[in-house]
């Protein structure tokens, strides 16, 4: 057991490098394209992710199950905060 988790963080050490590695070589006008595209991205899904949830949500509240909706307001305020940083890497905050 140990073993695999020492080989597991190895992996992953190599990989972070590798990644950082390519990054870098990445000229910055792409990085920022690819910051914007993986950040709307990120918020889209979120939204309707939350969307169905809170749906979900609904119905099971209105089948007598309680409120629960802690997950569909978490992923509301990720894909908030996902646009939020999509406007500050565009320049508009």
């Amino acid at each position: 057991m140990n073993q695999n988790l020492s080989t597991h963080l190895i992996r992953l050490a190599y990989l972070t490098v590798v990644v950082s590695i390519v990054w870098s070589s990445i000229p910055e006008h792409r990085r920022q394209l690819l910051r914007l595209a993986a950040l709307r991205r990120a918020q889209v899904v979120s939204w309707r992710v939350a969307r169905v949830m809170g749906h979900q949500a609904m119905g099971s509240e209105l089948a007598g199950y309680g409120q629960n909706y802690d997950i569909p307001y978490a992923l509301a305020r990720l894909a908030q905060d996902a646009g939020t940083a999509y406007d500050k890497t565009r320049g508009i905050y």
